[in-house]
């Protein structure tokens, strides 16, 4: 009973500090994405992928996340109106003034002429990652309890650490989000192949980069040997449901929209080997940009990153003898963490999933906890690196700047050797009990 109290506290009080911080900042990726919502909250999500004016940047994400952006919308018209019944009931005791009140008016207001939302619609894109971040939390904590491992050392480094409450809170960024339900698909699979099914759908329509896992996921299905009805009921019912989305933001055929109008969007981005992200491709390019498309060794980069992501699927396919928790999420960290190192086009956040099952399988393998720590700080640093904020850690800008962005190639080499060598201490420990 105490231990359940005092996760209720932590739980509460990691809440309640990242609800603080977040109005402290407002990227300009989520000024972007707080357009779309707008527009598909008040016009409808019809002809979002269509319309071609834009004050910040063409919506370029998938038709689940637009959505959900218009839901954040509809989410702040309900609170609005919940403050503001509330201000009027206070009004009738007498009471008209108070921190209360001034946050209740400033709800309504545009942040600044940089950030021309209401400041309650900004708080709401934030609201989920941040309900998802708690709740990533909790699995690693029931993960670590399960496991007869301190449950609040493995809470506690993900909670406090920066890089969890820096996406959501600060950035509020959908990686948590997307991951949630990645994650739980993952953890069902076994038990629950139908809704294990739709949950990675969801993921997946929230955050593409988890296409890299579908490979994993599909071969851990074959092992695990379900009831073809259940496989057969989820591929069908998530066909029916992508159809239904994408059938919502246009009036001229699903298939024409898709590949017409959705998909050229969603991949009109530079081809780049990295991009600001301390991966194996960091080492050689630094920051500077350079095409995906570039010939190494009589291929291009992009055929390189997929020719490894193969050899990297094939090995997980390997070693993973047979199919519980703890093998999948061996399988989880390989398969997330190595394709970020090694695929191009990678941005710093797309490793979240990476670092994140990182410290799960640390609560198999604790003697991995100290090497997951020193990805965890790399991955705070790639972070800060490019948005520079807090502006005040101007020291640790200049570091990172230093020399033309040199020392980055001490963190890619270190993400690089730290990935290979967790394999080979897991590896050599599952030898030894064999």
């Amino acid at each position: 009973m105490k231990n359940k109290i005092i996760l209720l506290i932590v739980l509460i009080w990691a809440f309640v500090f990242r609800l603080v911080i977040s109005p402290k900042v407002f990227n300009g990726d989520l000024i972007a994405q707080a357009s779309w919502g707008d527009y598909v909250a008040n016009a409808g999500p019809k002809n979002l992928y269509y319309y071609n004016v834009w004050t910040f940047s063409w919506p370029n994400h998938p038709p689940l996340t637009s959505l959900y952006y218009g839901f954040c919308f509809n989410v702040f018209r309900h609170f609005s109106l919940n403050l503001h019944h509330s201000v009027l009931i206070l009004n009738n005791f007498g009471m008209f003034e108070g921190n209360y009140f001034r946050f209740v008016d400033s709800f309504d207001r545009l942040v600044s002429p940089e950030v021309p939302y209401p400041l309650g619609y900004m708080l709401s894109l934030k609201l989920f990652p941040v309900l998802a971040d708690i709740l990533i939390g909790l699995i690693v904590y029931l993960l670590a309890v399960k496991n007869k491992r301190n449950g609040f050392k493995y809470l506690l480094a993900y909670l406090l650490l920066p890089f969890s409450w820096y996406i959501s809170a600060l950035w509020g960024q959908t990686d948590q989000l997307a991951f949630l339900f990645v994650l739980v698909s993952f953890l069902i699979l076994v038990k629950y192949p139908f809704w294990s099914i739709l949950l990675l759908f969801i993921g997946g329509s929230l955050k593409p980069t988890s296409i890299f896992l579908v490979p994993l996921f599909l071969f851990v299905l074959y092992k695990s040997r379900p009831k073809y009805i259940y496989v057969f009921m989820g591929v069908l019912v998530t066909i029916i449901f992508c159809y239904l989305i994408f059938n919502s933001f246009t009036s001229e055929g699903v298939f024409k929209f898709t590949f017409e109008r959705l998909l050229p969007r969603l991949f009109d981005k530079p081809l780049r080997l990295t991009t600001n992200a301390f991966n194996f491709w960091h080492i050689f390019v630094l920051h500077n940009n350079i095409s995906s498309d570039i010939n190494i060794l009589f291929l291009s980069g992009k055929n390189w990153g997929l020719l490894i992501l193969a050899f990297i699927n094939l090995f997980t396919f390997r070693v993973l003898y047979k199919v519980d928790l703890k093998s999948i999420i061996f399988s989880l960290f390989v398969v997330s963490f190595g394709s970020w190192l090694f695929a191009t086009e990678m941005l710093d956040r797309y490793v979240f999933a990476g670092v994140v099952s990182g410290l799960l399988l640390s609560v198999y393998y604790p003697k991995i906890f100290k090497h997951w720590l020193i990805l965890c700080f790399i991955f705070s640093l790639n972070l800060f690196r490019g948005w520079w904020y807090p502006n005040q850690l101007f020291l640790l800008k200049n570091l990172l700047e230093w020399n033309n962005y040199s020392i980055g190639l001490f963190f890619s080499l270190a993400n690089t050797i730290l990935y290979f060598k967790i394999i080979l201490i897991i590896v050599n420990e599952k030898n030894n009990l064999n």
